[in-house]
C-alpha cells in the first residue's frame, strides 16, 4: 500500500475538539442479510465492558461505488475510540457482500442500511434506542433517505452529500454533454425493456470527476484492485430519479448535522444548503473551508469529527 494512501486509514492519537481519542478498540467482521443477500461489514467496539443499556452506535455509510475497506474505517474508528460502537459495511453487489455485482441502485442501499440498523438493534451490546447514521458523499444522500424512512434513526450526520441526483449529475457536465447523456440513458431504458440488459460503463462516466477526484480514484484502484468496476446505465437513471432532499423534507423531526465543503469541485456546496433548507428537524449546517471533497475522509477528518462527536453525544443522549 502506498504511503500517500495510508493517511485514509489511520486515526491514531487523533485530537478532536475536546476529545482525545483512545486507540483501545476491537473490531470483528459481521454478516447479515438484506433481501436475501449476504451483507458483510465490520463492527468496531470500545475495548471496555458495555454500559448496562449497551453502547450507543453509529453506522457509517461510504460513498459512490465505494467499498468499506477504503474511506469509512477512519470515521468508524474515531467513533469507537470515543466510546461508540460503529459499523461499516459493503452495500449489496460491492466489496465482500453478495447480490448482483456492480449494480448501484439507491433504493437497495437504503434497504441495506435499514437492515444494518435491525442487525445492530438485535445485538445485546448495542443500545437500540441510541443509533445514529453518518453518511459521506453518496452515503450522505443514503443517510438522508434512510433517516426519513426509519424512525429508529435518532440522529444523522450528512457530509458532502447531494440532495438531487439529476441536478448533481447535470452540474458535472457542460450543457451539450448533458443533452447527449440524457439521450443515452433514455436509449438504454428502451434497450433494457427489449433485451433485459443495460450497457455497462466506467462509473466515472456517470459521475464525471474533477482532476483531484480522478487522481484519487487512480490511487485507490492501484491500492485496491478489487475496487475496479463498471456500472450499468440503469444506475445512472436511478440516480437521476433519486431525490433525498425531498425525502428529507418529509422526515420525522430528527436532529441533522449537514457538513459541506466550500468550493467543492465534485458536489456543489449549494447541495448542502439545499439539504439544510429542507431538513425539518433540529439542524446545523457547517461549511468547511480550504478543503476538497474527499478530504472529509482524511485531512479534514479532524474537523468533521470535531462537529460530529459532540452532535452524536448530545442527540443520542450519551454521557461524556
Amino acid at each position: 500500500m502506498s504511503g500517500v494512501y495510508c493517511k485514509y486509514l489511520l486515526t491514531n492519537n487523533l485530537l478532536v475538539g475536546d476529545y482525545k481519542l483512545k486507540n483501545k478498540i476491537t473490531s470483528q467482521v459481521i454478516e447479515f442479510y438484506s433481501s436475501g443477500h449476504k451483507i458483510v461489514g465490520d463492527l468496531f467496539l470500545p475495548d471496555t465492558p458495555a454500559p448496562p443499556n449497551g453502547f450507543p452506535a453509529v453506522i457509517c455509510a461510504h460513498g459512490y461505488g465505494g467499498i468499506r475497506k477504503t474511506t469509512t474505517p477512519p470515521t468508524a474508528r474515531a467513533y469507537a475510540e470515543a466510546g461508540f460502537a460503529s459499523m461499516i459495511f459493503d452495500f449489496r453487489g460491492f466489496g465482500d457482500s453478495g447480490g448482483e455485482r456492480w449494480r448501484l441502485l439507491p433504493q437497495y442501499e437504503i434497504e441495506d442500511t435499514r437492515q444494518a440498523i435491525t442487525f445492530l438493534s438485535a445485538d445485546p451490546r448495542i443500545n437500540s434506542e441510541q443509533i445514529g447514521l453518518h453518511g459521506s458523499s453518496f452515503g450522505g444522500a443514503v443517510a438522508l433517505s434512510t433517516t426519513a424512512a426509519d424512525i429508529r434513526v435518532k440522529a444523522m450526520v450528512c457530509s458532502v452529500a447531494m440532495g438531487n441526483g439529476r441536478r448533481w449529475l447535470q452540474s458535472l457536465r457542460r450543457h451539450w454533454e448533458w443533452i447527449d447523456f440524457e439521450k443515452e440513458v433514455k436509449a438504454d431504458r428502451i434497450e433494457r425493456v427489449k433485451t433485459g440488459k443495460s450497457r455497462r460503463v466506467d462509473p466515472y462516466y456517470i459521475m464525471m470527476s474533477d482532476p483531484f477526484s480522478e487522481q484519487r480514484h487512480v490511487e485507490l484502484n492501484r491500492d485496491f484492485p478489487e475496487r475496479k468496476f463498471e456500472l450499468p446505465l440503469e444506475s445512472a437513471e436511478a440516480i437521476m430519479e433519486f431525490t433525498p432532499e425531498d425525502d428529507a423534507a418529509g422526515a420525522p423531526h430528527r436532529p441533522g448535522l449537514i457538513i459541506g465543503v466550500k468550493d467543492d469541485y465534485l458536489v456543489p456546496e449549494s447541495e448542502s444548503h439545499q439539504i439544510y433548507a429542507k431538513w425539518p428537524g433540529p439542524k446545523k449546517l457547517v461549511m468547511l473551508d480550504g478543503f476538497r471533497h474527499h478530504d472529509v475522509y482524511a485531512s479534514a477528518l479532524e474537523q468533521v469529527m470535531a462537529q460530529s462527536l459532540p452532535f452524536m453525544r448530545e442527540n443520542l443522549q450519551v454521557k461524556a
